[in-house]
């Protein structure tokens, strides 16, 4: 007998790109009652420059610009497409549109800590009406991130965030660390984004704006006080059996095991790389009751 294991990878900064080959049939769907009749009495024409406006998106990865705003349009369909977005809830004609996208992200790309639950419009739909119901400017978001991101408008460039679709991430080389400090008994972490091969400096700049907006080093502090109430048990085992040396090698054999789960950029391998090159803290330096620094420290 065999058995088939699926496994979407945890990763945060990217999602898979989104299918977008039957979004004409959503903006179809959404503007068609059960029982066939119009929402909205939508032309030949319209579809096509709904097509077009889609195929602009695409082409110029998310960026913000005036061509995005669809007003060729017109305004009675941007209206339409706006509140189409509607149909995206529970028990719309489009809410299994919101279930995929929810199901291609085990955990919220923007933090890597919470589950995603709500969709973040990529480009505000109050700003680009046409794009709200387009799945390529839909990207699973947790409450938490989505409600900080709601106001950014991506304009300006050093105030935007990564497009967890469309950014070129060098995503098999580490650009996100964590630095460990220990001092006495008290355990925290630095965060940082370092600049690398293949990660132009906008993109340094925009990802370390969205780890401040999202208040991502205070979050990550409260997330690792759970955390390493499992892995000081795991540590104290490991330097009883072999001293610092143990410590060290058995947190690099979980930090190899946390790119295979999570990725190389994220957080939980950060912090467990970190650890693995602390001699103080490999050396028994957790050995005595310790514990982390207050999150408003991280």
């Amino acid at each position: 007998m065999s058995f088939l294991k699926f496994i979407i990878k945890v990763v945060m900064w990217k999602v898979k790109l989104p299918d977008n080959t039957k979004v004409l049939e959503h903006v179809k769907t959404a503007f068609t009652y059960a029982d066939e009749n119009k929402k909205y009495n939508f032309s030949a024409l319209e579809i096509t420059e709904i097509d077009k406006l889609y195929s602009h998106y695409d082409s110029v990865k998310a960026v913000a610009c005036a061509e995005l705003e669809g007003l060729a349009l017109g305004k009675n369909l941007l209206n339409a497409i706006h509140t189409a977005y509607n149909e995206t809830q529970q028990g719309g004609r489009l809410n299994f549109l919101r279930n995929e996208l929810l199901l291609n992200a085990i955990t919220c790309p923007c933090c890597g800590i919470s589950v995603p639950d709500e969709l973040d419009h990529y480009l505000p739909k109050e700003d680009y009406r046409g794009l709200s119901i387009y799945v390529r400017n839909l990207i699973p978001y947790c409450h938490k991130c989505n409600n900080k991101k709601r106001t950014v408008s991506g304009l300006n460039p050093e105030e935007r965030f990564i497009n967890a679709y469309f950014d070129d991430l060098p995503m098999d080389k580490q650009f996100f660390f964590a630095k460990a400090i220990l001092n006495g008994k008290n355990l925290r972490f630095e965060f940082q984004v370092h600049k690398i091969d293949g990660l132009d400096d906008q993109l340094v700049t925009q990802m370390n704006f969205q780890m401040t907006r999202v208040d991502l080093r205070k979050r990550l502090g409260r997330e690792l006080n759970n955390y390493f109430s499992l892995l000081s048990s795991f540590v104290q085992v490991a330097y009883e059996i072999g001293g610092k040396l143990s410590v060290q090698k058995n947190l690099e054999l979980a930090a190899k095991k946390q790119i295979a789960d999570f990725g190389i950029n994220h957080w939980r391998h950060a912090v467990i790389a970190a650890l693995a090159e602390h001699d103080g803290f490999c050396d028994g330096g957790f050995y005595e009751p310790w514990s982390l620094a207050r999150p408003d420290s991280v």
